[in-house]
């Protein structure tokens, strides 16, 4: 049996993702939404016609709620980066199952759905 600890490593050189058709490529971003990046990076996906995977943070997304609501309305997927931006692969069962519930009841709280 693989733990956490011994996966978690592997993690932050990505997952493979198979698309729906042939010549598409999956683009993902992590720790958003960020008032300085995040326009440019929206604005940049909608002028070339692309979607993208959001990995959020919660605290960040408690901050700019508005941000994470224009990238969701932009048609661009959301998933959890946790609640806090950390070495999750340091912590404990108990903080990573806490973290990824808090920030899932926030996206909800939103209206964003992951």
């Amino acid at each position: 049996m693989i733990t956490l600890s011994q996966l978690t490593p592997h993690l932050a050189r990505g997952w493979q993702t198979r698309t729906n058709s042939a010549g598409s490529v999956a683009l993902t971003f992590d720790d958003g939404p960020d008032p300085e990046t995040t326009p440019l990076l929206l604005k940049m996906l909608d002028d070339a016609g692309l979607k993208a995977t959001m990995f959020v943070v919660g605290q960040k997304c408690r901050k700019q709620g508005s941000l994470l609501r224009e990238v969701y309305a932009a048609g661009h997927s959301i998933a959890c980066h946790g609640y806090v931006h950390t070495r999750h692969g340091f912590r404990g069962k108990a903080f990573l199952e806490r973290s990824i519930r808090q920030s899932s009841f926030l996206l909800d709280e939103f209206g964003v759905k992951i």
